[in-house]
């Protein structure tokens, strides 16, 4: 990878803020469209959350365990990141290593598999449940044709979409009560909250139902190699197409005539023309920082400062024996009790009772050494309590292995080398605003339409990334990236998108780009 510090040019079709899985899918769609782009990037590699780094011998992810929506078969509205993959012909780079079971759910008097397909996964929670089992099946029923037609939406196919107009507004606890009578069933349902960062009683059910029937139907899986291979691949897609990655530079200012973009400023003063930018990054800063004053509709701005963040991660990454986790699988959710909001409030007051133990080299030997693996311990955390990250970050690092030793007792002896990724860590290196793991947090007022969309309004400016619609996480951050480049490109629908990548092949010269 060469690293420079000024851009090649002083012109482009199109200029991409930040190099997350948002802003690096629609920059590589882009260029496929014929843009000449420039992503321009602060770190010294593409990612964002995908960036991945080595320690005694180990690949460590930063921060993403999985993926939903991978599959390589399908109806193309549910598994974006399976044809993103292959419309960009990066099938040789990216490799989708399914999981299953996807994870474990233990809790003090209970241990359970959320396993792949609908029919496995009701079989093994009605054995937990019996009682439960019709409502279970309706209600995982529900979840698929609710994921199914919120995004035929955002795909722009026709439909009524009865289901999203009656629960756009639910949370995933009340509609979960209207079929299961057990809150502990609830509860287990609800396990994977912690991929969406809120608890049942606080998280989206259109989003959840998303995520979910993403992960249960349409593929869950692990990029072997690490998530940064992912990123890397849509990166070596600008560059091959003539565009340009641009790392270890912020951008100071995005420049503006009128009430349109003409392009953006870099943190060394280097002007650079386009007139199309597309924010990757944090709504806030984007807005607030990037943005001459007066310049926003103050509407626009009042809407940003009432919507609320969602938490950061606090992330132990750890070096273990093999023989102390031979038993693990990819993941595993420990929760002391049932109560996911009590475990959510703890989280924000800084005294995490919960934690995922993640073991990528459980699903990918190659990332570490024979006789190692490489473990993450992750719970969700606040950035901003009254004592600085730098003071309690080794003590927060202890707590949770003490937590991890007490579930899984090989650890005891098998943990060789350890180092911890607070919240201020993921802001410093990405950003986000206190470090939010998964932009606003996904309230059901703060998804879908109830984000910010790909366009803005200014003309030329255009959004990206976990803070625009549809919502955090990879999937989210993926689809948002490719409403980004059909709405660039003036392209009205997902469906005529990927039959234009199709057509146009991966050798296509530049073209003229639509007007923004």
């Amino acid at each position: 990878m060469r690293l420079h510090l000024e851009s090649r040019r002083e012109a482009y079709d199109a200029i991409v803020i930040g190099a997350g899985v948002g802003g690096l899918t629609a920059a590589a769609l882009l260029t496929r469209l014929g843009y000449r782009v420039l992503v321009v990037e602060r770190h010294d590699r593409p990612g964002g959350y995908l960036h991945a780094f080595s320690r005694r011998g180990v690949t460590f992810d930063c921060a993403v365990h999985s993926v939903g929506g991978c599959s390589g078969d399908g109806p193309f509205h549910r598994r974006a990141l399976g044809v993103l993959v292959e419309r960009l012909g990066l099938a040789a780079q990216v490799r989708f290593l399914p999981l299953d079971p996807i994870a474990r759910l233990r809790f003090p008097d209970l241990e359970l598999e959320i396993r792949q397909g609908m029919p496995s996964l009701l079989q093994e929670l009605s054995r937990a449940f019996p009682r439960a089992r019709a409502g279970l099946g309706d209600f995982f029923r529900l979840a698929e044709q609710l994921a199914d037609e919120v995004s035929r939406m955002a795909c722009g196919l026709a439909g009524d979409y009865e289901l999203f107009a009656r629960y756009r507004h639910a949370t995933l606890a009340e509609a979960a009560r209207e079929r299961l009578g057990d809150e502990r069933a609830l509860a287990v349902v609800g396990g994977l909250w912690p991929y969406l960062g809120l608890p049942p009683g606080r998280l989206s059910f259109v989003y959840w139902s998303l995520m979910f029937t993403g992960y249960v139907s349409h593929g869950a899986g692990y990029c072997r190699g690490s998530f940064q291979c992912l990123a890397d691949a849509l990166a070596s897609v600008v560059e091959e197409g003539g565009g340009e990655m641009l790392y270890r530079m912020g951008v100071r200012t995005i420049t503006l005539k009128g009430d349109a973009v003409t392009g953006v400023m870099t943190d060394n003063g280097q002007r650079i023309q386009a007139p199309v930018v597309i924010s990757g990054g944090d709504l806030l800063q984007t807005f607030l920082h990037l943005l001459p004053s007066g310049q926003v509709p103050s509407r626009y701005l009042t809407r940003l400062e009432r919507m609320q963040p969602s938490l950061s991660v606090f992330v132990t990454y750890a070096v273990v024996s093999r023989e102390a986790l031979e038993a693990c699988g990819h993941e595993t959710f420990c929760f002391p009790h049932y109560d996911h909001e009590r475990l959510y409030q703890d989280a924000r007051a800084g005294q995490p009772r919960w934690l995922s133990l993640t073991v990528p080299t459980h699903t990918d030997p190659g990332l570490a050494a024979e006789a190692v693996h490489g473990v993450m311990l992750t719970t969700l955390a606040g950035n901003d309590g009254p004592v600085s990250w730098r003071e309690r970050k080794e003590g927060f690092k202890e707590r949770l292995l003490d937590q991890a030793r007490r579930w899984f007792p090989g650890l005891e002896e098998g943990v060789l080398f350890s180092e911890a990724g607070t919240p201020r860590t993921m802001e410093r290196y990405t950003l986000n605003h206190q470090g939010a793991a998964y932009g606003w947090a996904a309230k059901p007022r703060q998804i879908g339409p109830g984000r910010p969309g790909a366009r803005t309004p200014l003309k030329g400016l255009y959004l990206a990334g976990h803070w625009s619609a549809p919502g955090g996480g990879v999937y989210g951050a993926a689809l948002s990236g490719i409403e980004a480049a059909g709405a660039v490109a003036g392209i009205s629908s997902q469906e005529a998108l990927w039959r234009q990548i199709k057509e146009r092949g991966s050798a296509s010269p530049p073209a003229t780009p639509a007007p923004p």
